[in-house]
């Protein structure tokens, strides 16, 4: 599915002294064609955002960037996040000297402020357990 982008307010309020959070972005010819959200402490840069446009990939801008954020950012190490079994995406963490490491995870469940986050919540539910559904009935076949 496609994913929802944030309002751009979302972003600015985030960006707001005083934050962790740290803006890096690749240029080509002026033109901002990638970038990396990371909140920052000295003992970890968690990269919470990242993304890339077309015309970054030929000039290798985005590992440009991520190796600019690990260089920049003074922690003591970077979070990537998650690769959720993806093997070129493993193996892309590996090449900057990643070291699988067992975190435990814990999922906070949101509680609506409002009866239309109520609503919005009730339906993300909703379609997750259909996905889940659907993929089982694949899978099956």
């Amino acid at each position: 599915g496609v994913k929802q982008v944030r309002p751009l307010s979302f972003y600015r309020a985030l960006m707001a002294p005083p934050t962790d959070a740290r803006l890096w972005i690749g240029r080509l010819g002026g033109e901002i064609v990638c970038g990396v959200l990371g909140f920052v402490s000295p003992e970890e840069t968690y990269v919470w955002w990242s993304g890339a446009s077309p015309k970054a990939r030929p000039v290798s801008a985005f590992p440009a960037t991520l190796a600019l954020l690990v260089e920049d950012c003074g922690s003591r190490r970077v979070n990537f996040g998650f690769s959720g079994h993806q093997s070129r995406l493993t193996d892309f963490k590996e090449q900057l000297g990643a070291a699988p490491l067992s975190v435990p995870v814990i999922e906070l469940a949101p509680r609506p402020r409002t009866p239309w986050h109520a609503l919005l919540v009730f339906g993300r539910a909703h379609m997750r357990t259909r996905a889940a559904r659907e993929s089982a009935t694949k899978e099956r076949a």
